[in-house]
């Protein structure tokens, strides 16, 4: 089992400064939305799945096309989009309701990320 001080260590060691956008949907009086981004800077970690995880990509084990791990002291509000560019490309996630790890003061956060098409 990996723990948050393990994880904490192996971020920084081998972890990049990475920009995660995070949108906050709002609507005007006609229901028409629109979706505005504030970035904040996080150290962290994507691991890009490979074609050895394709069995288990799509179903329960696994979700998404990478898996991202940050340490960061926000929090994501619930429900909002966040968006990681690794390597030129842009994958997303929506936030839901997680356990956080925690390694002292240091909130880590485990994003499933897709590619963004």
């Amino acid at each position: 089992m990996v723990d948050s001080t393990t994880l904490n260590r192996v971020i920084n060691k081998v972890g990049s400064p990475y920009t995660i956008n995070i949108g906050s949907i709002t609507f005007d009086n006609y229901g028409t939305g629109s979706l505005t981004f504030a970035g904040s800077v996080a150290i962290g970690y994507v691991q890009v799945q490979s074609v050895i995880d394709d069995s288990v990509r799509y179903g329960i084990l696994n979700i998404g096309d990478a898996v991202g791990y940050f340490k960061m002291d926000a929090n994501f509000p619930l429900g909002s989009k966040v968006e990681v560019i690794h390597q030129g490309i842009t994958f997303e996630a929506i936030s839901e309701q997680e356990i956080p790890h925690i390694s002292g003061n240091q909130l880590m956060k485990q994003l499933n990320l897709r590619r963004k098409v």
